[in-house]
């Protein structure tokens, strides 16, 4: 076996619509890489993929969902971060009823909006 690396994930993303790539550093999606992509129809959205390590090596896509966060909903939230609480929904990783997935910045006065995260 020769050192060296190898090529696991790549995508780019296009214009700044608030487009995002994340890699997730800790917590239950450790390791994963969430994208929040610009949806090109009304309602304008995002497209949300997560993309998680396969055991053989390459990212594999596991989640792909259209937003509930709207372009100008006026929530001050990254895409991804308002995304959390559906994102860990989906992947049944939350509950309703359970402590909300909360940004690193903190969010004083959660709520939710159609499975958005909104915070004032």
């Amino acid at each position: 076996m020769k050192d060296g690396f190898a090529l696991v994930f790549a995508r780019r993303t296009g214009r700044n619509n608030n487009q995002e790539l994340r890699y997730v550093e800790a917590g239950p999606l450790q390791g994963a890489v969430i994208a929040a992509e610009p949806t090109g129809d009304a309602p304008y959205a995002y497209w949300i993929t997560v993309d998680r390590p396969s055991p053989q090596g390459p990212y594999r896509q596991v989640l792909r969902f259209r937003s509930a966060t709207t372009y100008g909903d006026g929530n001050p939230l990254a895409v991804i971060d308002a995304e959390m609480p559906n994102i860990h929904n989906r992947l049944g990783l939350w509950r309703e009823g359970q402590p909300l997935p909360l940004p690193a910045s903190g969010c004083p006065q959660p709520r939710l909006v159609k499975m958005a995260l909104w915070c004032r």
